[in-house]
């Protein structure tokens, strides 16, 4: 079949040593970070493992009666800590006796060098094991919930707290105010569990991956029309039984080839990727008590990956259908090497950039168009011009005399 043999044009053996090569690089230089190192530092893992195990125990919200549960944990964690006080004498010392009165010192310890040793040596004291490590445990919960009292006690908090939010910082349009208290306080979607480092680390990871798959697609790619030029295969096929459509049968070749390889880095990548342990919270909605920053969308945690799965895989097609038209203009490697890395450097530029917090009030691409859903908004229409333009191609090729 003519499809298939069109296929094995672009799986030479040496685009799978380069392809094993740029998976190497890339994993040291961009995705291995999000992956060994999160959550990033211990104070963070616990916040994450405390949220993990509430999402087991709760689900994706807290009601009330949950949140009074873990102030009861907080509270029991607080009296551990202090039967703990008299193993240290910096505790007597400093006239000690409850944990608020340690979080006063601490606070007061800022401006005194003094003190601030010796807060230091008493936060050591609670982080170590011989106090069971209940500072790591109390910080979790505390950082955790920072924002619940605020939003429990009065709806009205709430909307004070993003009115602050509003007119302190001018970056905040108002339509940005009216989405967030649509979801927050009107919807009560400060009770969703999600937390705060799961999307950071997503989408840092995923601009990574879409960095990856664009190069792997344009060299896998670019090279195969060229080398068909080169051999003066055009002559050949239009003479043949299959005639000029041909060009239709390389191109849907070229798709499939490219949709292979970014699925195979998707299954190989994705897979390291929920390592991490971030798929426990697949079912919980993006705004949530411990999510400080803000997005445009309140789906659930497993819906935004499968939005940025679909992004990567426009991006990576649309790749695809771009390079097919540089090489079908490009008469021999060099020609093709000067066309293709000027708009990889652009690809590359943007997914470093605007890939981060995908959908986010604070991602680039967004601060610097201000229209919703930008993020999707670009590889649609960068898919749609590609596909296009490979069409016109195809289109123009069947019917212009044999070169």
């Amino acid at each position: 079949m003519v499809f298939w043999k069109e296929v094995k044009k672009f799986w030479r053996p040496w685009i799978f040593v380069v392809c094993a090569v740029l998976c190497m690089l890339f994993w040291v230089i961009w995705l291995e970070f999000d992956v060994r190192y999160f959550p990033n530092g211990e104070e963070n893992k616990k916040m994450f493992q405390l949220q993990a195990d509430w999402v087991k125990k709760y689900g994706p919200t807290l009601e009330d009666n949950e949140i009074e549960e873990i102030r009861d944990d907080l509270e029991a964690l607080c009296k551990k800590a202090e039967a703990a006080f008299v193993n240290e004498p910096l505790f007597r010392k400093n006239h000690i006796t409850t944990y608020q009165e340690f979080e006063e010192f601490c606070d007061e310890a800022w401006d005194d060098d003094k003190k601030d040793e010796d807060a230091t040596a008493m936060k050591n004291y609670l982080e170590s094991d011989a106090a069971d490590r209940v500072y790591e445990d109390i910080y979790g919960i505390k950082e955790s919930m920072r924002f619940v009292e605020e939003f429990q006690s009065d709806q009205k908090e709430g909307k004070n707290y993003y009115q602050y939010m509003l007119e302190e910082d001018s970056k905040y349009t108002q339509k940005e105010y009216d989405n967030v208290m649509k979801v927050i306080a009107a919807r009560e979607g400060w009770r969703n569990i999600l937390e705060y480092q799961i999307p950071q680390a997503t989408t840092n990871y995923w601009g990574g991956l879409m960095t990856l798959g664009i190069l792997s697609v344009m060299l896998l790619t670019a090279p195969v029309l060229v080398r068909d030029r080169m051999l003066k295969m055009h002559s050949l096929q239009w003479s043949s039984k299959k005639g000029r459509p041909v060009i239709n049968t390389q191109f849907g070749a070229a798709l499939f080839s490219a949709f292979c390889l970014a699925t195979i880095y998707l299954v190989l990548f994705g897979g390291i990727f929920v390592t991490n342990k971030t798929w426990l919270f697949w079912n919980c909605r993006m705004y949530s008590f411990d999510a400080i920053a803000l997005c445009w969308g309140n789906w659930t945690y497993g819906t935004y990956c499968l939005i940025l799965i679909g992004i990567y895989y426009l991006v990576c097609l649309g790749s695809c259908a771009l390079v097919f038209v540089l090489s079908r203009f490009s008469s021999h490697y060099i020609s093709l090497l000067l066309k293709t890395i000027p708009v990889y450097v652009i690809l590359y530029l943007m997914c470093s950039d605007y890939a981060f917090e995908a959908f986010y009030y604070g991602n680039s691409l967004y601060q610097k168009t201000r229209v919703p859903y930008i993020e999707a908004i670009v590889p649609a229409c960068y898919f749609i011009v590609g596909a296009g333009l490979a069409a016109i191609v195809c289109w123009r090729q069947r019917r212009a005399e044999i070169e």
